[in-house]
């Protein structure tokens, strides 16, 4: 990454509800969602904590323009892991080393701008964009996500309940309700790049699965539980269409049943890839391999690796984007 570049992804935000108790919850639209998570922004609860309290990820800003209906995240990471910062000058032949004191650590920050009108005709689909990061992909994003809606529902119990959709009463004979969660899924656009590689290699193995029985239960004790149960696709090497329409086919037929599909396939230069899929919109899942992406720049002034606040001229070039 150059100090006066970005690297920005195109994904879709999945907003959905869940609960141990009851099934087939509407997710919460987002701007709702929104509203809660700027609540928490430089607050305590918002800095999550990993690696033995080395990093320390945090949402330093929101802000939402209700006139083009876009709200922008600014998620900030600190890592007293990372090592010192050395500046060298072979010219001159200096070297000038940053040292960190003991509680600061090395930062960075990913802009996220999210439309906050669904896609047409998917009510949980919001468009988004986001700014490659050290140390935020996807997966990690999703996991700060999920503990800042977590958050969110103890901090507002009213807000995440249900009526039963039995009808059913409680002891006072009022409506009975359940308590539900938020969560936020990232799919990533998928690249022009992965189907071009994936044309020009071979299939390895290709697995549908599901995970929607997850903890089903197998025996009467439930000393054993279902983890996912899953399809392994055999890929004749004599077919005569590309690869890419095998996928296709594939997770179309999967995709009543098997919401996911893994795939590993060898590039032309003999590289092993393996990404996983989403079966009913192939879009990407966990990380950012394959997914779409902008470069852009001419920032001036240059820079910098991390911002306490939303940096305006980042964010004007990302919404160009849309």
């Amino acid at each position: 990454m150059h100090k006066n570049e970005r690297v920005i992804y195109f994904a879709d935000l999945i907003v959905s509800s869940h609960s141990s108790k009851q099934q087939g919850i509407s997710p919460k639209p987002l701007i709702e969602l929104v509203t809660y998570l700027d609540a928490l922004k430089n607050t305590a609860i918002a800095k999550k904590k990993y690696d033995v309290d080395t990093q320390t990820i945090y949402l330093a800003d929101v802000i939402v323009d209700n006139v083009r209906r876009e709200v922008t995240l600014l998620i900030s990471r600190s890592n007293k892991n990372a090592p010192d910062p050395v500046f060298v000058n072979p010219d001159r032949n200096t070297r000038r080393v940053i040292t960190m004191q003991d509680d600061e650590g090395s930062g960075s920050s990913s802009h996220i701008v999210i439309k906050l009108d669904h896609k047409v005709g998917m009510p949980d689909r919001y468009l988004m964009l986001i700014e490659m990061a050290v140390g935020l992909g996807i997966s990690r994003l999703e996991a700060y996500f999920k503990y800042l809606l977590k958050e969110v529902a103890k901090a507002n119990p009213m807000g995440f309940l249900v009526n039963a959709l039995d009808g059913s009463i409680d002891a006072s004979g009022n409506p009975r309700q359940y308590k539900y969660r938020s969560e936020f899924e990232i799919r990533g656009h998928l690249s022009g790049e992965f189907w071009d590689e994936l044309n020009k290699g071979t299939i390895e193995e290709l697995e549908v699965f599901t995970e929607l029985g997850y903890q089903n239960l197998w025996d009467d004790g439930g000393y054993a539980r279902e983890e996912k149960s899953s399809v392994h696709i055999k890929v004749r090497p004599d077919n005569t269409i590309t690869n890419s329409a095998i996928v296709r086919m594939v997770t179309r037929r999967a995709a009543p049943n098997y919401e996911s599909a893994r795939l590993r396939f060898k590039t032309r230069e003999n590289s092993n890839r393996e990404v996983f899929l989403n079966a009913d919109s192939l879009d990407l899942a966990r990380d950012y391999m394959y997914v779409k992406r902008q470069i852009i720049n001419g920032f001036n002034p240059p820079l910098i690796s991390a911002y306490d606040t939303i940096y305006e001229p980042i964010v004007s070039k990302i919404k160009t984007l849309f």
